[in-house]
């Protein structure tokens, strides 16, 4: 699970935390505009 860096310290904080319950989650640098720019997978929204 990758979480957004964009937004200052909040994916930082949503990823350690997200870390803490047991998920494989990291921040991206630049956010999901560098996600995107990397190739990264897009997904749909979930309702």
């Amino acid at each position: 699970m990758f979480v957004c860096a964009y937004g200052l310290e909040v994916g930082c904080n949503a990823a350690t935390a997200l870390r803490e319950r047991g998920f494989d989650a990291r921040y991206v640098r630049g956010g999901l505009a560098a996600w995107y720019g990397a190739g990264g997978a897009r997904s749909g929204r979930v309702s």
